[in-house]
């Protein structure tokens, strides 16, 4: 594995065969792309390139961790981050994302920026809810709270009357009731 100094990978000299490439990634890369949600982390990346004639394919392995700030008490907290997935990189004439996985590069092109992609990947396993781990055993479960917290119900659970008592009529809604067919 060589260990390179950015995440720019030269593509032009390639054969056709495969490659893999290592790279940390520390305190500046956060601070770049993730101001102020990510403080820091250590990142071990692991790209595996397997060039051919019309494309390449890419194994980006992103494995260490990060530190995250709890929504709830505002401590920061270790996350740990394993992303492994595929990117296929066709040749053609003009660059586009033709679709989740898979872009199209020009044939010229002298190398491929990874930095973007690996930032979108750490973004996307980032969770919504970001919980410092003592929290995390608090939360119930949704279909257990189902079951016992009852917030609101469309049902009409109207508790049934006597049929021998009857029911008091306001002489003012009499006359509408005559209209009701009552």
């Amino acid at each position: 594995m060589e260990k390179i100094n950015s995440l720019r990978i030269p593509i032009a000299g390639l054969k056709n065969q495969s490659y893999q490439y290592g790279y940390q990634i520390s305190d500046n890369f956060f601070k770049k792309y993730f101001e102020d949600t990510i403080s820091n982390g250590n990142i071990e990346v692991i790209l595996t390139l397997q060039k051919s004639e019309t494309m390449i394919q890419s194994i980006i392995e992103l494995n260490g961790n990060i530190t995250l700030i709890c929504d709830r008490s505002l401590d920061e907290f270790d996350e740990d981050l394993n992303i492994k997935e595929k990117m296929i990189y066709k040749f053609g004439e003009k660059a586009e994302i033709q679709d989740i996985g898979l872009e199209i590069i020009p044939r010229e092109a002298h190398e491929i920026n990874f930095e973007e992609t690996i930032y979108e990947l750490i973004g996307l396993a980032l969770p919504i809810k970001k919980l410092h781990p003592r929290f995390r055993d608090e939360n119930i479960d949704e279909d257990d709270e189902q079951d016992s917290i009852l917030v609101y119900s469309s049902e009409k659970n109207e508790p049934k009357k006597e049929q021998n008592q009857e029911e008091f009529i306001d002489p003012r809604w009499a006359v509408l009731s005559k209209l009701k067919g009552k």
